[in-house]
């Protein structure tokens, strides 16, 4: 059976940076998800974060990172293993009653949102989403 799971930028960021904490545990998620044992369900916000991140953490050759991850999310896309959702007013509306509630970042509250409105876990390793989000969190 497939997991189902909203998944923050910084599991995509180590997943792509061996130099990142986390690195191991957060390539074991995307190949689990190559071969069909996770789906991930992303804000949008997961692209522009993940890309952004990935390109000013790469110690050497970003360009070349940049490249890999974004042509990631393109296949992970093309192959129907992720899905996007946008940042609609009721998400948005969700966000900011989440970040109030639980003390979160603009950013993280959107993760968070998603998570609840689809009633699937949050995969972070984000410490302000493990400590705060009162929601359904990954481990």
């Amino acid at each position: 059976m497939v997991e189902q799971l909203v998944v923050d930028a910084s599991v995509l960021v180590a997943s792509f940076l061996d130099h990142q904490a986390h690195h191991a545990e957060a390539l074991a998620y995307t190949r689990g998800l190559e071969s069909g044992d996770y789906f991930f369900h992303l804000p949008r916000l997961a692209l522009i974060e993940t890309l952004a991140a990935v390109n000013r953490r790469a110690q050497r050759n970003q360009q070349v990172y940049v490249s890999n991850a974004k042509s990631s999310f393109e296949q992970w896309l093309a192959d129907g293993r992720i899905t996007f959702y946008d940042l609609e007013e009721s998400r948005a509306r969700r966000a900011v009653d989440i970040a109030i509630r639980d003390r979160l970042t603009g950013a993280d509250a959107v993760y968070a949102a998603l998570a609840e409105e689809l009633g699937f876990p949050l995969k972070s390793y984000d410490t302000e989403h493990l400590q705060r989000f009162q929601g359904p969190v990954s481990r």
